[in-house]
């Protein structure tokens, strides 16, 4: 609660991080931003440790550390901008808000929020189901989610990438560069999750005990179980991270975000009914199907708007 309080508190701080490192990416420089978070991150360490070890304030005191180091990185990008960046640096008229402006801003940035909360509350639909089939499958399956975020990382990487990238060439009415990149996008992150779905099938029992320590067998047996289910199922997941951001970044929102209400009912759906019929592996395969069914739309609203706009439809 304490902890919470304090990260509420200073989540304005987060905010101004998360826009300003964006603008960053917007004008193709990712590199800054990442130095700076690097930055925050040792700050946070340091200050963790002098907080929680030193002065004893325990969680209280992560929170805080926590807080700072994104004010850190949040000053850094801003100091940054004022001295190499002219072309950022805001003006007072720049402070003037029109409702073009707004409305344009939250035509693509709610349907994005939107999209954050549904995969959040299909999670919590999965964990829901889990807690009924014991601890050992809540356990399994925290220690599995663990190294399966970290394996997701990249693939969404990859897809935030498309995003600023097919924004900037759709605004310069550069349209062929959109193609090439998501052809060469999906290639680059479809060869990367099957890479990763193989070496996390082959080696998830160590991966698992590492997490969960020798002597529980039935554990890792289950983690097993659910890089077989959703490892093997990368590959859509890669798919539809590229084909969301990149509709997203061409300011098409309606799809992504039907994509991401389907989302939503598959995986919640599949999570409660699976489980009652087939145990864990019922619950683990709602992952596969809600990116299956997400990921299906999202691919032929992709193709529609190639169509148009090489048919002189859409500009």
């Amino acid at each position: 609660y304490d902890y919470l309080i304090v990260i509420f508190g200073g989540i304005f701080s987060s905010m101004a991080y998360n826009l300003l490192s964006n603008i960053f990416r917007s004008i193709g420089d990712a590199k800054t931003p990442l130095y700076f978070l690097v930055m925050a991150c040792v700050m946070n360490i340091v200050l963790d440790i002098l907080f929680i070890a030193v002065f004893g304030m325990g969680v209280e005191g992560a929170g805080y550390a926590t807080v700072l180091s994104q004010i850190f990185s949040a000053v850094a990008c801003v100091v940054y901008i004022w001295k190499k960046i002219p072309v950022l640096r805001l003006t007072k008229a720049d402070l003037v808000a029109t409702k073009q402006n707004i409305r344009e801003h939250c035509r693509i940035s709610f349907p994005m929020a939107f999209q954050a909360s549904i995969i959040a509350i299909g999670t919590i639909m999965v964990q829901i189901a889990l807690n009924q089939l014991g601890p050992t499958s809540v356990a399994a399956h925290t220690a599995a989610q663990k190294i399966d975020q970290l394996a997701i990382l990249p693939m969404m990487s990859f897809g935030v990438t498309m995003a600023t990238y097919s924004a900037q060439n759709y605004g310069a009415k550069k349209y062929d560069r959109i193609w090439l990149g998501v052809r060469e996008c999906i290639k680059l992150s479809l060869t990367f999750a099957i890479v990763v779905g193989i070496i996390l099938n082959l080696f998830s029992p160590i991966l698992i005990r590492a997490f969960v320590g020798e002597g529980h067998e039935d554990v890792v047996e289950l983690g097993r179980l659910f890089f077989l289910t959703n490892g093997t199922t990368y590959s859509f997941l890669s798919l539809l991270f590229i084909y969301r951001y990149t509709l997203q970044g061409v300011g098409k929102t309606f799809t992504p975000t039907l994509a991401g209400i389907m989302e939503l009912i598959m995986r919640s759906v599949a999570a409660v009914v699976l489980s009652n019929m087939y145990g864990f592996v019922g619950a683990t395969v709602a992952n596969p199907m809600a990116w299956f069914g997400s990921m299906v739309p999202l691919m032929i609203a992709y193709y529609i708007f190639k169509n148009k706009v090489q048919h002189g439809v859409e500009q």
